[in-house]
């Protein structure tokens, strides 16, 4: 299959036109990686395959600056942070506001006892 085909085909799969929520950039991204890791990096069908791949990011970058949406799993946080899937659940506006939650959540201190033993600090400064 000539690569502008198959390209097509994949993106037509994962990616929704103007519609970041339902799309699946991931998941195109590492079809488009095997497919660009069968030829070499001088030859000219691994160019073709990167641009798409270039592309796809520029798609997540956008989903993650324009997303307005709520996080599609509920924020959970795990030894090593918050975890989430980048611009589903990780975005511009929703790390904002787990952002002012938590500084919300700092300035009770002064006032509740038992989130100041749970937080370890004794107060916000």
């Amino acid at each position: 299959m000539e690569s502008s085909v198959e390209i097509k085909s994949l993106v037509n799969k994962f990616v929704v036109t103007g519609d970041h929520q339902n799309s699946d950039y991931f998941s195109l991204i590492k079809e488009l990686v095997c497919r660009r890791n069968l030829f070499a990096e001088k030859d000219e069908e691994y160019s073709v395959w990167q641009n798409e791949i270039d592309r796809t990011y520029d798609l997540v970058q956008a989903e993650l600056i324009s997303n307005k949406s709520q996080p599609v799993s509920l924020v959970k946080f795990g030894t090593s942070g918050w975890r989430g899937i980048i611009g589903k659940d990780l975005f511009i506006r929703s790390v904002g506001q787990v952002a002012s939650a938590i500084v919300a959540m700092y300035r009770e201190i002064d006032t509740d006892e038992p989130l100041r033993e749970a937080l370890g600090v004794e107060n916000i400064a």
